[in-house]
């Protein structure tokens, strides 16, 4: 499996979630799964507030890149509004060089 960023850039899409269980930083535990959907294999790297693996989309059997917002500032809605905001504008782009967003949801 090819975990390099610019695999997932162009027509590769993201997965986005608002947020998961504060344990489940993608460094302390190997593989977990999001939303029933998305089997986290990998890292990928992390933001300022977010972190991103890759992933499979169990669903429709692809391989995915995800991303979540980190730790305790999945529990502000002003972070959480911020992140769905960012999603929403990079949605309406369509450029070969510029990751689609297909879906967005939130993981207890």
């Amino acid at each position: 499996m090819n975990t390099d960023s610019d695999h997932f850039s162009g027509n590769n899409p993201t997965r986005i979630s608002s947020d998961v269980p504060q344990q489940s930083s993608i460094r302390r535990r190997s593989r977990f799964t999001l939303l029933n959907r998305y089997e986290v294999q990998a890292p990928l790297g992390s933001g300022g507030m977010r972190d991103g693996a890759v992933a499979k989309d169990r669903s429709l059997e692809r391989q995915v890149a995800i991303r979540w917002i980190r730790g305790n500032l999945a529990q502000s809605e002003q972070a959480i509004q911020r992140f769905y905001k960012k999603a929403k504008a990079a949605a309406v782009l369509n450029h070969p060089n510029i990751v689609r967003i297909y879906d967005r949801g939130s993981d207890e």
